[in-house]
């Protein structure tokens, strides 16, 4: 199954009926590099909390990971 180009791996905490609807936000590579932290981490935080609950992954795997990474670098120099 897919939702908008997210592969859903079947593997969520939530039941299906929560899920259905729901899309990961699609976070290129550029975007990571170039956007604001504080504009990616709201985008990071959904998509980890979609995956979780749901178990679908972002579009952009390789995007997703260079966001996450610097939201995390923001968060560590405060």
């Amino acid at each position: 199954m897919l939702v908008a180009g997210c592969a859903t791996t079947g593997s969520g905490t939530a039941p299906v009926v929560d899920c259905r609807g729901r899309e990961a936000i699609p976070i290129t590579e550029w975007q990571a590099d170039h956007e604001d932290p504080t504009i990616l981490a709201p985008k990071v935080a959904h998509n980890e909390n979609l995956e979780r609950e749901c178990g679908v992954k972002a579009p952009n795997p390789s995007g997703q990971a260079k966001a996450k990474a610097a939201v995390k670098k923001r968060g560590e120099r405060g």
